[in-house]
């Protein structure tokens, strides 16, 4: 569009030409200046790679806004587009500059979108899931007295996401909320659960688990929460487990001694 306005002299009035703003313009040439670098000619291709890729960038970002602002994903289940929104709103500006009561007011807005989409024939798994996401970050910004008021309702997710989902750390939470209802029973079945559920964990993570349980055993029995025979249910597992870590560190301790005179022939 500029093009014919370069062949002017300085001085010399042209037009009306037609620059691409929807009018017409008369220009007075004054002057003719070359604003690029000095080595622009020898490095033309580095600038022209520069530019497509700071030009991209910014086209990038054009691009994500509208990713942003529109709705180009057709959801075929509420439950998972509620933890979609849960996620990218933790992960979001706003989730982080928002102040704790506006947070629980977004948190109380997805559960409720959660529990209207109960009857979601897809989100059958997730929803439960999805509830459990969004309730514990209500429950980690609340206070004991705000927890002690929750506490029937916590109960309640971690039963709903354990049912499709095996986690001792949430069983063990969920003995502790219990045996403060004294419900031996219930209880019961949540530690044997965990003492089951590192069957085969010998490691670091099954031995914690392991201390975890005994801990627990001894305190609600001194709290009246366990009977001594459902005490009894519980230690048998752990007493399996003690006898197959056994057996385990004994194979192991052999298979090393196999090893190291091996590793020691090949060294000298």
């Amino acid at each position: 569009a500029y093009t014919p306005i370069t062949k002017l002299k300085p001085g010399e009035v042209g037009g009306p030409y037609s620059l691409g703003d929807q009018g017409v313009s008369l220009v007075v040439f004054n002057t003719k200046t070359n604003s690029a670098p000095a080595d622009f000619e020898k490095e033309k291709a580095k600038y022209t790679r520069e530019f497509k890729r700071d030009n991209a960038a910014g086209l990038l970002q054009e691009g994500l806004k509208k990713l942003k602002s529109g709705d180009l994903v057709k959801w075929l289940s509420p439950a998972y587009r509620a933890m979609y929104d849960y996620i990218t709103f933790e992960q979001s500006e706003e989730g982080r500059k928002l102040e704790p009561k506006a947070k629980l007011g977004k948190y109380e807005e997805l559960l409720k979108r959660i529990a209207e989409a109960s009857t979601d024939p897809l989100g059958g798994r997730i929803s439960p899931l999805a509830t459990y996401a969004v309730f514990s970050a209500i429950w980690t910004q609340s206070t004991e007295a705000e927890k002690a008021a929750m506490s029937d309702r916590r109960v309640e997710v971690l039963n709903g996401v354990l049912a499709q989902m095996e986690s001792s750390e949430l069983r063990l939470e969920l003995a502790d909320m219990l045996a403060t209802k004294k419900d031996g029973a219930a209880v019961t079945e949540n530690l044997k659960y965990a003492a089951s559920s590192i069957a085969s964990d010998f490691g670091a993570t099954g031995q914690k688990i392991f201390t975890d349980i005994q801990s627990r055993l001894l305190k609600f029995k001194a709290a009246s929460v366990l009977t001594a025979d459902q005490e009894k249910e519980i230690r048998t597992i752990l007493n399996e487990w003690t006898t197959n870590k056994k057996q385990a560190d004994k194979y192991e301790a052999e298979q090393k001694a196999k090893t190291l005179p091996g590793l020691r022939q090949a060294l000298d």
